[in-house]
């Protein structure tokens, strides 16, 4: 599939003066954002930093509404296990298999969605499929059996298959690490989706509505997880993307590796925060201390995703990053199909403590990864065929 950017314009106009200056982006970074998404010049109205700022946020509330939802619609299906179990006579696995087939379809969309991105634009494929989703969530909720949720499902499973993404994901080696590491934590989002009520009704003797209310501590950890990462990035890569832009030429791009920081702090206080969180509700320690944690686990998967995301994103640039990106949630939605088939067997045969280790050491045998690309990355890059921002 040919690329739907093409080259930049011959001679390419200087940045000199804007009429809507960022004091956080030098002129030659704009020259160099303009080249790769063919705007004409800084004041080309489709340039995004030319938008006023009431369409700024709405684009921004649009955007990150439609990824909130998606994720939620996965995971408000959690809590009405049982009643689906009891309601459509199901065991237990029957009943869970709704939720690793709706992750198992978002494995495969980006794999037709990231390609037509990058031919058709962002904008034609969200307007395109938003009514798609909302139409099949409608039709899920108002299923009469649980056959019709699965069939549906596996039927969206077996669409066509962009090779792209694929190709990337078996070649390429920052996609294929990036990808397992992201897929695993993601997997390791929905095992404490299904665990974490067992948890606190095991250790704790919750109630239905502390069970509920136990999810706090996840969902403090993921809101709050943005602070110490924008607090990364204006203390460290903003102030050396500055540096670079004024020391450099303009078609020196700056290196991706240096987005890899919060990735490189969240790989090793993920196991921590996971090591804590199950023994301390293997021992009974009061309450708190588990829920804290789990918390800070969630902001350490935080962490780690965002920033080999956009490392693999710089990397690859407009012309691959989608198609990267798509080859990423295809691992990221695969793995969350199949946790929740044996996370909570796995916390009810090991007990929180042991099974929470076994991620923890999981989790730690991937911690190298971002370090590695830190220091290997430009090696790494050179070799790629579709790698942009060399």
């Amino acid at each position: 599939m040919s690329p739907s950017i093409s080259s930049p314009p011959p001679e390419m106009v200087e940045v000199n003066q804007s009429p809507h200056p960022e004091p956080t982006i030098s002129p030659q970074t704009i020259t160099r954002i303009n080249a790769a998404y063919d705007w004409t010049s800084p004041d080309d109205p489709s340039n995004p930093r030319n938008f006023s700022l009431l369409t700024k946020t709405l684009s921004i509330a649009s955007i990150t509404s439609l990824a909130w939802s998606s994720c939620f619609a996965g995971a408000i299906y959690a809590p009405a296990q049982t009643a689906v179990s009891h309601d459509f006579h199901q065991g237990r696995l029957s009943s869970v298999l709704p939720l690793s087939l709706y992750n198992l379809g978002m494995a495969c969309g980006p794999l037709v969605g990231a390609p037509l991105s990058e031919t058709y634009g962002r904008k034609t494929v969200y307007v395109a499929t938003t009514p798609i989703f909302l139409a099949f969530l409608l039709g899920s909720g108002f299923a009469g059996g649980i056959q019709t949720t699965v069939a549906r499902t596996i039927r969206h499973f077996f669409t066509v298959l962009i090779l792209r993404p694929l190709h990337m994901l078996f070649t390429e080696p920052i996609v294929t690490l990036v990808s397992l590491y992201n897929g695993f934590i993601f997997g390791l989002l929905y095992t404490f989706i299904i665990s974490v009520p067992w948890i606190f009704r095991h250790y704790y003797n919750f109630s239905a509505t502390g069970e509920s209310l136990s999810y706090l501590g996840i969902t403090l950890g993921t809101l709050l997880a943005c602070a110490p990462f924008v607090l990364i990035d204006l203390s460290y890569y903003q102030k050396r993307l500055t540096h670079w832009d004024q020391t450099h030429d303009t078609s020196d791009p700056f290196p991706p590796e240096h987005r890899l920081i919060s990735s490189m702090i969240g790989s090793f206080l993920l196991p921590a925060s996971l090591l804590i969180a199950g023994w301390t509700a293997e021992f009974r320690v009061r309450w708190i201390l588990p829920i804290f944690f789990q918390g800070m686990t969630m902001m350490a998967c935080l962490l780690i995703y965002a920033g080999v995301n956009l490392f693999m994103l710089d990397a690859y640039g407009p012309l691959y990053g989608a198609s990267a990106s798509g080859a990423m949630m295809l691992s990221r939605y695969s793995l969350s199909f199949a946790f929740p088939m044996f996370a909570l067997q796995m916390f009810e045969k090991l007990g929180a403590g042991w099974a929470t280790t076994l991620l923890a050491g999981i989790t730690l045998l991937m911690a190298p990864i971002p370090w590695c690309f830190f220091v290997y990355g430009e090696k790494i890059r050179a070799r790629s065929r579709y790698e942009s921002s060399l």
